[in-house]
């Protein structure tokens, strides 16, 4: 039970449970019924920042970390939707997933795709159900940015952060799950 209850982003101390961090109820259940698979939306909608997927640094060529495409696909295959966010303009953003090789049916939002950039929430909200036709309350967002981890708590959307070599916010470690690289996201 501590285990689940860590995982969905709350502590147990003597007094009982409280919220480590402001959520919904309904967020909250349907996160633990979700590591349990009986959630009553059979598919998720993720909704990953584009950066995580990238290898290298600000002055090197951008490249997919490895088991990226696999495990996209492997998203796909148990017809989970896919959206990408981005806070780089819309074209560039365009480029940079067809030069990586990203499969062309994935939908991306990216800073001109709406006029607000990471952490605001609303365009974690526009990505999830405009882009991808989902539910805020069955959707998870996945990121490596402390704004990532922001922007989906101000949604109230569950957050898995893959740690990166960058030093890390305090803020990323409020994450609901955190994990070493992205094929640990199935």
């Amino acid at each position: 039970l501590q285990m689940l209850l860590n995982r969905v982003g709350l502590f147990v101390s003597q007094r009982g449970i409280q919220y480590n961090i402001a959520r919904s109820p309904r967020t909250v259940n349907c996160l633990a019924k979700r590591w349990h698979g009986d959630c009553e939306h059979h598919h998720l909608t993720m909704c990953i920042e584009l950066a995580c997927l990238l290898d290298g640094d600000a002055n090197s060529p951008k490249t997919l970390k490895p088991d990226v495409l696999s495990t996209l696909q492997e998203i796909q295959d148990a017809h989970h939707n896919i959206v990408l966010v981005s806070n780089i303009p819309k074209p560039d953003t365009a480029a940079l997933m067809q030069t990586l090789g990203l499969p062309q049916h994935l939908k991306a939002c990216s800073s001109t795709s709406i006029p607000i950039k990471m952490p605001n929430p609303g365009i974690l909200i526009y990505a999830i159900e405009t882009l991808a036709g989902g539910e805020i309350s069955n959707s998870i967002s996945v990121g490596n940015s402390a704004d990532n981890v922001r922007m989906a708590k101000a949604a109230g959307v569950p957050v898995i952060n893959i740690r990166s070599d960058e030093i890390t916010n305090g803020f990323s470690s409020t994450a609901d799950l955190r994990i070493d690289s992205f094929d640990q996201v199935l």
